[in-house]
């Protein structure tokens, strides 16, 4: 028997799995406008696509999601992002996992921090 939360880790690894349960969130937390949460939701999500063997997947979704969902940009402040993504590239080299190369992690960087809080 699979628990939920192994089935969520599923379901959030494929980017339309992703992109579904940013929206679902999005509805649930029902703070202020839906149709504008669900907007930037989207643009999240698509503002961070690249092309990759054919396919389609998220910056985001590709480096971020072997530990845990991809991060709100406006979870942190743009000065705060650098030291975030170092921990978190530091994390992913001591658990065996790839490290992020420099080019995508510079477009990573520069995604969170254009879009982190004031």
């Amino acid at each position: 028997m699979t628990s939920i939360r192994s089935q969520f880790d599923h379901i959030i690894r494929h980017p339309l799995g992703t992109a579904l349960a940013l929206v679902i969130a999005t509805l649930i937390t029902g703070c202020g406008n839906n149709d504008q949460q669900i907007e930037h939701a989207k643009k999240t999500m698509s503002s961070l696509q690249t092309s990759e063997g054919g396919g389609s997947s998220s910056l985001l979704q590709k480096w971020c999601s072997d530990c845990h969902a991809p991060p709100r940009p406006a979870s942190h402040k743009a000065r705060e992002w650098p030291n975030v993504v170092a921990r978190m590239q530091n994390h992913r080299i001591t658990e065996g996992l790839a490290k992020i190369d420099d080019q995508n992690l510079g477009k990573l960087l520069e995604y969170l921090q254009s879009h982190a809080q004031p």
